[in-house]
């Protein structure tokens, strides 16, 4: 995939676009933060009826909080330096070409599923998100780097995620029980939609190998363990016994197994 991005957009991507998008998120948040709430405000109304189209290209930036006060600028400031950091690392392992395309493809779906969202039910994705799926491709990417969270904390990456997407997942159900509604996975589902694309399906072929070997290994622990799976009712034979040996259940006894030489040689039994 990703020499099929380079072929296709190399002469596109920018170098260094981390410190371009961080500028950009800075900017455009504290002018929101501080000057007109308003800036950065995307909706379908003002688009399309009053013809706000700069919003389009503010909107995805626009990590102001809703007042200036010292919370919301310690939000504020919180999320611009998570941008920075994770996207800088991301850019870094991944390169300049991917990581141009995860990122514009990310801010793509952001403002798409926002506007989708208000038009058809006052729903919104918050451009927070565009934070979340990069912290999510480097959790995915590095699942045992260890950072500082609060600055002193140590935790593993994978455990971040955990407890973010964890915590997430827990209020989406909430929602989704109490207003047996699936509208609630709606921000989710386009606020991570570059994740689901770029790593979804790496990470679920991923799964299902490690769910075939842990089979195998739950398999041999048990033959270890001297476990059987497969014991003739007549002899006694198990495949531990005889590996080649075929078993079979006799159609007319009551759940009975027989190893292929006293398959058809017994007397049923129909208890």
């Amino acid at each position: 995939m990703r020499r099929k991005l380079e072929r296709t957009l190399g002469r596109f991507a920018i170098e260094n676009l981390t410190v371009y998008l961080t500028v950009l998120i800075a900017a455009v948040s504290t002018y929101a933060q501080f000057l007109d709430p308003s800036f950065g405000r995307l909706s379908y109304e003002g688009l399309f009826v009053r013809g706000e189209f700069w919003q389009l290209f503010l909107f995805p930036f626009s990590f102001a909080a809703n007042s200036p006060t010292m919370g919301g600028v310690f939000w504020l400031l919180l999320m611009i330096y998570i941008f920075w950091l994770f996207s800088s690392q991301l850019e870094a392992e991944i390169g300049t070409v991917a990581f141009n395309a995860y990122a514009f493809f990310a801010i793509l779906m952001i403002v798409v599923g926002h506007l989708l969202g208000d038009y058809l039910f006052g729903a919104n994705v918050n451009p927070y998100f565009l934070d979340l799926v990069i912290l999510a491709a480097v959790c995915y990417l590095n699942p045992n780097q260890v950072i500082m969270l609060y600055f002193f904390i140590p935790v593993k990456m994978k455990w971040l995620a955990v407890l973010i997407f964890g915590v997430m997942g827990v209020f989406a159900v909430i929602n989704i029980s109490r207003t047996g509604s699936l509208l609630p996975l709606w921000e989710p589902l386009f606020g991570m939609a570059a994740w689901f694309a770029f790593y979804g399906p790496e990470a679920f072929r991923r799964m299902l190998r490690q769910g075939g070997r842990n089979v195998r290994k739950a398999s041999y622990e048990a033959m270890s363990a001297g476990v059987t799976v497969h014991r003739c009712v007549v002899c006694g034979l198990t495949e531990r016994d005889d590996p080649r040996m075929d078993f079979r259940f006799c159609v007319d006894c009551a759940d009975h197994e027989y190893c292929s030489e006293h398959l058809h040689k017994h007397e049923h039994i129909r208890e």
